[in-house]
C-alpha cells in the first residue's frame, strides 16, 4: 500500500483494546476521534442486548467460557464511540 499514489487511510475502531496498561501510550503514533451516536445509542444497546450467549448464564456448561463483563459493556454503551488511525 506505500506504493499506491495516494495511500488509504486506515481508521480502527477498538474492540477490545480498552486496557491502556496493555496498550500502552500511543499519543506519538496515533490519532484519535471521538464520534457522538448519542442518536443512535438505544439501538446500540438494543444489539449487544441481542448476544445474550455473550451478555447472560445462556451457556453455562462451560466454567471458563466468555462472558462481557460490566465493565466491557461500559466501553461500548457510551454516547460516542472512539476511533483511531495510524498516523
Amino acid at each position: 500500500m506505500k506504493n499506491l499514489a495516494i495511500p488509504p487511510r486506515i481508521i480502527e475502531y477498538p474492540i477490545w483494546d480498552w486496557d491502556t496498561e496493555q496498550r500502552g501510550d500511543f499519543a506519538d503514533s496515533i490519532n484519535a476521534w471521538r464520534l457522538d451516536i448519542t442518536n443512535v445509542l438505544e439501538l446500540k444497546r438494543q444489539a449487544i442486548a441481542q448476544y445474550r450467549s455473550q451478555i447472560s448464564d445462556l451457556i453455562n456448561d462451560d466454567p471458563a467460557g466468555f462472558r462481557l463483563t460490566a465493565e466491557m459493556l461500559q466501553n461500548f454503551t457510551q454516547p460516542w464511540e472512539i476511533y483511531l488511525e495510524v498516523k
